[in-house]
């Protein structure tokens, strides 16, 4: 009894690090530096990369570890710890409390893993670990970050309001009586329990293997101004019964009617006729400008393509459904008589407009406009427009704050169902809890994706379990279908052919000159991106996927641009091996770009960091370790190497802006040796880059650093209209993923997000025949 209570005295006393030697370091550091003396030393494995460590405090409920470089950890991450000791193998679960980057060129971060209470056995095998210096002197800590899973589940956020019973049944069903699965949502304190789970039948394929299960048809309609909304008219004639309902999708702003098909074709898979359509005044094929963009010519267009519905489908229930900022402005044009819908269907829908232009823009653009300041071209929500123009429209139509989107709300005669993000940053929860309150009995369901973002797209699998809660809730609205009655899915490969096809009609067929002086210009302010803590991150991933390179080695950057990554590689000490600083062979870079002036400022990065290297003998170690060369090539064209020339090849952020995305992919490959790496990353589909410009803002002060992130922005919004006129083409992970897979069968790859979850990062490892690989690659080694 007395030996218990000791041990439990001494397992509350937290423990500092003592001074030990360190044993010479093996291959557990992989060619890099070994930790100071006296430190345990510790891998941290995320994202299919390694960093190198060692903890820097410790207690029995936390551990503080510092590392070179900037992992894509978070705070709520999962990780298990794995302590190699002469006891054996210590392994538990522990979660990231706090992460903090040093913003200097150093590029450390301090992460504190929490694992609570351990169990008594465990709690005394650690202590009696680190308490003896001969053992802690042998300590070494594995730590692997898992990517974070949320449950594949919604919350019903009606439970509090009915006193904890389920939300509100279509058909008016008394709900059933609070049970003990209800628990308590921290973020909001009141009780919520998951919806119900959905039912899914087999694929249509399987079904009707003959012809296509969904027919997508053009539509034309000629709205209020005389001109010409284009859409597209989804249904599965095989599913389709008299009376069937009528689903009609407001394209998101800055977005396409191509970026509704999935949710189009799971409606069309269960027997609906869905109505999707461009915007005029916006990115694609409906006449005008995008620069022209308003709120209220969205209004519009919703208005008149609902009368066009009205008029071809008549006595047939409607629905309507809108995303983001197109939720906002189908909650008002939905009052009236012109847009009267049986259901309104809001997604993560902007409820109050200044507050969320001031989340992402981090500068309040409505309260400038009311004091009078001008506005030209402005980025306002990632869309390039007339700034003035649209401020003002905002004002008079009544879409500034929380207020009027409540008096919208209030005046609403249609059911509606909300469905909001957990960790949207766009939208409070307390704000859409107002909006739901607001419109009373009208409310037909409020729905949390726990985990979820603004933007669905960053989270596919929680996409597809939004879209299947809407086809359920309308079928058993509109057809009078039991809730649990099973759906039907989509051909995901006539998704994925239909998918091809838009992108191929909305094609500009812009000729190489212009091209080369959109690149030119947007080049120019490219280099402030280096400023960005998220870009800095997306250049450390990639380096630390590549792993050191030997003596000799030959790297090859395709769309090297400015020459940014060829800076960050020469200032990574750590990257190169001792072999490399030692041997006269060097490392031997060649960037690739076809942009003239952007290869100049390469150059002129790379000599003006050599000449500010203080250390005479650092800079000649390094000259000597990296010698990077800058041609010029056009990306579309064959590559002018041999086959089987370099060790590695790096596409950072280009595949996109090609038009033949597999020719490069595979030039990539035929230049690449057996055995060797291909790390390719990519923006993802409709990325929302104003995210990397509120995470830069908000940690610089300094004026002219926040003018020319505005103006990054800007560029970056020339790349989304680009990308919805079909000029450019981000696929989504999986396509990526079959991208370099048909180019190399049988190799490994794998897909990891990166860039503040707004880009893809895929490695490739191409097979070796000669020396055919018996162990795993190694991203699964470090997962």
């Amino acid at each position: 009894m007395n030996a218990r209570r000791d041990l439990t005295r001494i397992d509350r006393q937290p423990f500092v690090i003592r001074s030990h030697a360190v044993p010479e370091p093996t291959t557990f550091f992989r060619g890099s530096h070994p930790p100071p003396s006296g430190l345990i030393p510790t891998l941290i494995k995320a994202s299919g990369a390694t960093w190198n460590g060692h903890i820097h405090a410790r207690s029995l409920t936390t551990v503080t570890v510092t590392c070179k470089g900037l992992p894509p950890v978070s705070p709520a991450q999962r990780a298990s710890l794995r302590w190699d000791t002469p006891l054996g193998c210590i392994e538990f679960g522990a979660c990231i409390a706090t992460v903090c980057s040093d913003p200097d060129v150093r590029m450390t971060t301090t992460i504190i893993f929490a694992f609570g209470d351990l169990d008594e056995f465990t709690r005394h095998r650690l202590q009696r670990a680190w308490q003896h210096s001969a053992m802690a002197r042998r300590m070494h800590l594995h730590v692997s970050v898992r990517p974070t899973d949320h449950p594949e589940t919604l919350i019903d956020m009606l439970n509090e309001r009915a006193g904890g019973s389920q939300a509100l049944d279509p058909r008016h069903e008394p709900p059933p009586v609070c049970d003990p699965t209800t628990r308590i949502h921290p973020a909001h304190h009141i009780r919520i329990k998951p919806a119900p789970q959905i039912q899914v039948a087999e694929p249509l394929s399987r079904v009707h293997q003959e012809k296509p299960s969904i027919v997508s048809r053009e539509v034309l309609v000629r709205n209020r101004h005389g001109e010409r909304i284009v859409g597209f008219w989804d249904s599965a004639p095989t599913m389709i019964r008299e009376g069937a309902p009528v689903a009609i999708v407001a394209s998101a702003y800055g977005e396409t009617k191509r970026d509704s098909l999935s949710l189009a074709y799971h409606l069309a898979a269960n027997g609906f006729h869905v109505i999707r359509y461009d915007h005029t005044n916006h990115v694609g094929e409906s006449d005008g400008d995008h620069i022209m963009t308003t709120l209220s010519r969205m209004h519009d267009d919703l208005q008149d393509v609902w009368g066009w519905a009205s008029q071809h489908f008549p006595a047939h229930p409607t629905v309507v459904i809108a995303t983001s900022l197109a939720g906002r402005v189908a909650l008002k044009a939905s009052r009236t008589a012109r847009c009267h819908p049986e259901l309104l269907v809001l997604i993560n829908p902007v409820v109050d407009m200044r507050r969320t232009l001031q989340a992402v823009h981090q500068e309040d653009l409505l309260g400038d406009y009311q004091q009078g300041k001008p506005r030209g071209i402005t980025n306002v929500l990632g869309l390039n427009v007339d700034g003035q123009r649209w401020l003002a429209d905002a004002h008079r139509e009544g879409y500034t704050d929380l207020e009027t989107t409540i008096l919208d709300g209030q005046q609403l005669s249609s059911p509606i169902i909300v469905f909001s993000s957990e960790h949207d940053v766009w939208v409070s929860s307390r704000d859409v809890s107002r909006l739901t309150t607001a419109v009373g009995s009208r409310l037909y369901g409020w729905f949390m994706m726990p985990g979820g973002l603004h933007r669905l797209v960053e989270n596919p699998r929680l996409a597809r379990l939004v879209y299947a809660h809407v086809v359920q809730r309308c079928r058993v609205m509109f057809q009078g279908l039991p809730s649990t009655s099973p759906l039907m899915e989509p051909d995901q490969r006539q998704l994925g052919k239909q998918k091809r096809l838009e992108r191929l009609r909305g094609r500009l067929g812009l000729i190489p000159s212009d091209l080369t002086q959109f690149w030119n210009e947007y080049l120019a302010h490219f280099d402030f991106v280096i400023n960005s803590h998220d870009y800095r991150q997306l250049l450390d991933h990639i380096v630390h996927l590549l792993n050191p390179l030997k003596s000799g080695g030959r790297l090859l950057d395709a769309g090297c641009g400015n020459g940014i990554l060829a800076a960050f590689l020469l200032t990574c000490s750590d990257w190169f091996t001792p072999t490399c600083r030692s041997l006269l062979s060097p490392v031997r870079y060649i960037g690739l770009d076809f942009v003239a002036s952007a290869l100049s400022r390469a150059r002129k990065r790379i000599d003006l960091l050599r000449a500010n290297t203080s250390d005479h003998a650092t800079r000649n170690d390094r000259a000597d370790a990296f010698r990077p060369s800058f041609l010029r090539a056009d990306l579309r064209s064959s590559l002018a190497f041999s086959n089987h020339t370099f060790d590695a090849v790096v596409a950072n952020l280009v595949l996109g802006y090609l038009a033949d995305q597999q020719h490069f992919i595979r030039e990539c490959l035929r230049v690449l040796k057996p055995g060797g790496t291909l790390i390719v990353t990519n923006l993802k589909p409709h990325s929302d880059l104003s995210r990397i410009y509120c995470n830069f803002v908000q940690r610089t002060r300094k004026p002219e650093d926040i003018e020319e992130a505005r103006h990054l922005l800007s560029n970056a919004g020339k790349i989304r209209e680009a990308e919805g006129d079909g000029v450019f083409q981000f696929p989504d992970k999986e396509e990526l993923r079959r991208l370099l897979q048909s180019a190399s069968p049988g190799a490994p790859v794998q897909v990891f997000t990166t860039f503040a979850n707004q880009a893809y990062v895929a490695v490739l490892q191409k097979p070796d025949l000669a020396h055919p690989r018996t162990s795993s690659p190694f991203w699964e080694q470090a997962a």
